[in-house]
């Protein structure tokens, strides 16, 4: 590859509307099957529900997908038997893209959700919308490199919630998600299954299959299919030098995904060194190292917590 960047293959509504159905018709089955688990069930009901509003506002998603009236009332059939949800808590947006966990990035995207009346406004938010889609990119390097499809699926909903053009760090995210999808046919929790798709499977799926349910309405209510993405020289440097043996992916998820480990395990020595290499590479990684060099210089909102 060269640093054109240039797509190879293209992507259209209908390979996006296939693979919407096909993750419908497993959450439709995931759905009774974790009702019983209040954990798993409140946000696969919150994520259907929305799934289903948007479903019913958007005549391209409806145009789009056949059958999408009879999908619709199955969908709503099976979330008026389900339990209720709990309601969410109002969680703040996550405000460092280095250190929040895994809980509070997920309820932060949710919060935007609510706030962005799923992606149908755009009111003022606590941040810039280009700042908001920075940190969804710092923290997605860490979910695509830990096989979190849930957290990366999530993370993604971030551009069509806000309108957000497609960068090649989103676009990675989004292949590597829809290539697992392919292998499976859903979208497991972490590694691929062992065995035929059955209530364990469906457990530990709902959650990956309920974001990405989402994930696709919005792209499809949208009309914005993000193409395939294609690796180039920088990409293939960076990888090389960061995850030798974890093949190559955009070189700012890797970047962010190494920066992320390293705050994990305290690491300045690992932290100076990737921000060497990307810095060197030209990488704009842009929230993930400034984060990084806030972090190293004492500045960064876990600063304080260090020293005390």
């Amino acid at each position: 590859m060269n640093d054109s960047g240039s797509i190879t293959n293209a992507r259209t509504d209908t390979d996006l509307a296939a693979t919407w159905s096909a993750t419908i018709a497993v959450l439709v089955r995931a759905l009774p099957v974790v009702a019983d688990e209040p954990a798993r069930l409140d946000p696969l009901v919150a994520r259907s529900a929305a799934t289903l509003v948007v479903l019913t506002r958007s005549p391209r998603l409806r145009a789009a997908v056949p059958d999408s009236g009879g999908i619709a009332d199955t969908l709503s059939q099976v979330l008026a038997s389900a339990p209720a949800a709990a309601p969410a808590a109002e969680a703040p947006l996550v405000a460092d893209a280095l250190h929040a966990d895994r809980d509070a990035i997920l309820a932060s995207v949710r919060r935007l959700t609510t706030l962005t009346r799923i992606g149908h406004a755009l009111p003022r938010l606590p941040r810039p919308v280009p700042q908001l889609l920075a940190d969804a990119e710092a923290m997605l390097g860490d979910a695509v490199a830990r096989r979190d499809h849930e957290l990366t699926a999530t993370l993604l909903t971030v551009w069509p919630l806000l309108g957000g053009v497609w960068t090649a760090t989103a676009r990675c995210a989004l292949d590597d998600l829809l290539a697992t999808h392919a292998a499976y046919g859903f979208l497991p929790p972490l590694d691929g299954p062992v065995a035929p798709v059955g209530e364990d499977l469906l457990r530990a799926g709902a959650g990956p299959t309920g974001a990405l349910a989402l994930l696709l309405t919005l792209l499809l209510e949208h009309a914005a299919v993000p193409q395939p993405w294609a690796a180039t020289d920088t990409d293939a440097a960076v990888c090389r030098a960061l995850i030798p043996d974890a093949g190559v992916v955009d070189a700012t998820l890797a970047v962010s995904g190494a920066l992320r480990q390293a705050m994990r395990t305290a690491d300045r020595r690992a932290v100076l060194a990737i921000l060497e290499i990307a810095l060197g590479a030209g990488v704009e990684a842009e929230s993930a190292i400034a984060a990084a060099v806030e972090d190293l210089a004492g500045h960064g909102p876990f600063a304080a917590a260090r020293v005390a």
